[in-house]
Formats: structure tokens, C-alpha cells, sequence
């Protein structure tokens, strides 16, 4: 499954399943193409070969994966470096031919020519679990996540991952990590839940898959829920009612280590919330010690010098010197 990703509040996604034919079920929104050094600096004329290449684009956009496939491989031959070049090539192959093998020898090309590319480490790991290549799929799809922490579809396609090696501790581990990111009801539908419809369909894993969309289903809903009791909570902050708001906040929290576990970035911000409201009605005392567990979350589950545990230190050293 696949998506163009952003952080909750402005979520696009970048899934790895299907909109573009792969499998009967997913969605894909195209990703940005690695930006190409290969191409000539001067912008006041084409060249023959950059033409080619965008009649590939062309070609691909309009379905025409075979034509696609034919002028992106007459590029390579005159800009064999072109990330570009691989990673249109390979889209092509794995969309109109099913060629699942030549699309993740070029995702790989893409790899190497732009390595802190997300979007194609998690293509090529989606491209390997369709063919049931799950080992491999974990450990490409590790580096996509590692490289974009905060999209969800490659911590869904981690749980895939990992569901179907037989691993549903480290299964679960990921669902529960992506499920705040998932913004749409439709973009559930289209993306986990037709992964494991496919799933089944294909034998693998099935009685797991069925349990993984069952939970999916109820804990979106549930996390929906979640959600609208912390804006509640913004609301009655934003009224000065603090101490209605505290109840509200402190069964958010409780909620939300239930849905998705203790350690995870949404929780380290309701609890920072929490802190706040207990902060500002005067309780320095249980605020410090909320500050802290916020803190360790945002340190333990972001990657180091994300704003996100900058806000928590700062919060911590605010109420330290009241």
C-alpha cells in the first residue's frame, strides 16, 4: 500500500496497494519523483533525450505502459545515472506487465542514485510483498519508514510485513503506530482493508488478515472517537474551562494508550496536553511528571532533533521554574 504522506493533520498518504492496477485492492496517490541530477543545468532548450523522457511521463499518465516502458528504456541507454529514468521505468513494469521483478531491479537503481528517496524504498518493498518476497519486503520497507517516520503507509506495509512471516506482535506493533495517520474513512477502505481482502484472497495468512481488518474497522472507529474528545478538550481550553477539560483529557489519554500503545508520538502529545491544563490550573506537581513521560515518548519513537521533542523540553523547563 501506498501514499503521499504528511503528518495527521494535513494527510495526503502514499500508499502501496492499488490505484493503479497492482492488486485488486489499495491505493496509490503518485509520489514526487526523485529529483534527477543527470539532467542538463540549461533550461532554454530540450534536448532530444530529455523529450523522450517526457513522453514517457506522458505516456505513463495516460496508461500507456508499454509505450512507457519503451521510451524510458531508450532514455537509460543515453542517461543510464537518471533516477528519473528507474523510477518511471519501474512504476511501468510493475503496473502494466506485473513484471514485479524488473520493477524492483530499477526501484533499486532509484535507491542507489537517490538513497534518502522514501517514497521508492517503499514502492520497491510493496513490489516485493506482491509477489510474496516478505523478508525482503520488511527490510526495504525498514529503510522507508525510517526515512518517513510520519507516513503511515509504510508502517502498514511493515505490519504486512511482518503478518505474514507469522509475526503478529511486531504486526500489531505497526497497525497500531499508522492508525492516528489514516484521516479517511475511503482512504481505509482502499488501502488496509483492501490489502487484506487481497490477502485472503490469496491464501496467505488468512485467518490473521481477517483479525487485522476487524481490528482496523473497530479501531478506527474508536480512535475517531479519541479524536473528537481532544478537541473538545482544545475547545474548552479555548473557553477557559480548565478543569471541565481535565476529566476529558485524562480519559483521552487512557484512551489513546489503548488504541495504539504507550509509546507513540500522539500520546506524547495528549499527555504534553494534559501537563498543560494541570499546569495552568496550578498542579506543578502532577504536570512535571507527565512532562517527562511525554518527553521520553517523543525521544523513543521520532528521529533525533524533530520539533517534536523540542516542544517537550521546553514544556518540562517551564514548569520546572514555576
Amino acid at each position: 500500500m501506498l501514499l503521499d504522506e504528511q503528518k495527521p493533520k494535513t494527510l495526503q498518504t502514499l500508499w502501496l496497494c492499488v490505484l493503479l492496477g497492482l492488486t485488486p485492492g489499495g491505493a496509490w496517490a503518485q509520489a514526487e519523483a526523485p529529483r534527477d541530477e543527470s539532467a542538463p543545468a540549461a533550461q532554454s532548450e530540450q534536448s532530444a533525450a530529455e523529450t523522450l523522457l517526457d513522453q514517457a511521463r506522458a505516456a505513463f499518465e495516460a496508461g500507456g505502459y508499454d509505450q512507457a516502458i519503451d521510451l524510458g528504456t531508450q532514455w537509460l541507454q543515453q542517461e543510464p545515472e537518471s533516477a528519473d529514468g528507474y523510477w518511471l521505468r519501474g512504476r511501468a513494469l510493475a503496473e502494466g506487465r506485473q513484471d514485479y521483478d524488473g520493477a524492483v531491479a530499477d526501484l533499486a537503481e532509484v535507491n542507489r542514485l537517490a538513497p534518502d528517496f522514501a517514497d521508492a524504498w517503499g514502492i520497491r518493498g510493496w513490489y516485493l510483498l506482491l509477489p510474496g518476497r516478505f523478508a525482503e519486503a520488511q527490510a526495504v520497507t525498514e529503510k522507508a519508514q525510517a526515512l518517513a517516520p510520519e507516513s503511515f503507509p509504510w508502517a502498514v506495509n511493515l505490519g504486512h510485513a511482518h503478518l505474514l512471516q507469522g509475526d503478529r506482535a511486531m504486526a500489531w506493533h505497526w497497525y497500531r503506530s499508522s492508525l492516528p495517520l489514516i484521516a479517511e474513512e475511503s482512504t481505509l477502505r482502499e488501502g488496509p482493508l483492501a490489502d487484506f481482502d487481497l490477502f485472503r484472497e490469496r491464501g496467505w495468512a488468512v485467518e490473521a488478515a481477517r483479525e487485522g481488518r476487524d481490528w482496523f474497522e473497530r479501531a478506527w472507529t474508536d480512535w475517531r472517537a479519541v479524536e473528537a474528545l481532544n478537541q473538545r478538550v482544545i475547545e474548552l481550553y479555548g473557553a477557559g474551562q480548565y478543569q471541565d477539560a481535565i476529566p476529558l483529557a485524562e480519559e483521552g489519554v487512557r484512551r489513546a494508550k489503548a488504541l495504539i500503545g504507550d509509546v507513540h508520538p500522539e500520546v506524547a502529545t495528549r499527555l504534553n496536553n494534559l501537563a498543560g491544563l494541570l499546569q495552568t490550573t496550578g498542579r506543578y506537581g502532577e504536570a512535571e511528571p507527565l512532562y517527562r513521560e511525554a518527553l521520553a515518548i517523543s525521544k523513543a519513537a521520532l528521529p533525533a532533533g524533530h520539533a517534536d521533542i523540542a516542544t517537550s523540553l521546553n514544556n518540562l523547563a517551564a514548569v520546572l521554574q514555576t
